[in-house]
């Protein structure tokens, strides 16, 4: 998602229940070098895959974060909070409900 226009850039799909995280291995997305992907704490892999990314700082068990780690994680919660939204609203529409109606190459279309 383009996180100036709230545009969907692409997206992957599967069938049945799928972890986002291994819908993402498993679509084999190519992204350019030069966009950032803003991803949440359950991409903990991403680097590996996406040198180009960013997740939250998190927490070792028994301590607490430094100050520049929480100023991180919160500039990473603002960046990435319009794309919260945007699903928000794709799920209020009920897009994600159920199975999706029509053909599934058009998808992205319907989305933008």
């Amino acid at each position: 998602m383009d996180v100036a226009t709230e545009e969907i850039i692409c997206c992957a799909h599967g069938k049945g229940r799928e972890h986002n995280f291994a819908l993402f291995k498993r679509s084999a997305l190519k992204i350019d070098e030069s966009i950032e992907v803003l991803a949440d704490k359950g991409y903990p892999g991403i680097k590996a895959l996406q040198e180009n990314s960013f997740i939250p700082i998190k927490k070792k068990k028994g301590q607490n974060l430094s100050k520049p780690e929480r100023d991180y994680n919160r500039d990473l919660g603002r960046m990435s909070i319009c794309i919260k939204h945007v699903t928000a609203r794709l799920k209020r529409f009920r897009i994600f409900a159920g199975p999706y109606p029509n053909d599934v190459e058009v998808l992205g279309d319907v989305l933008i």
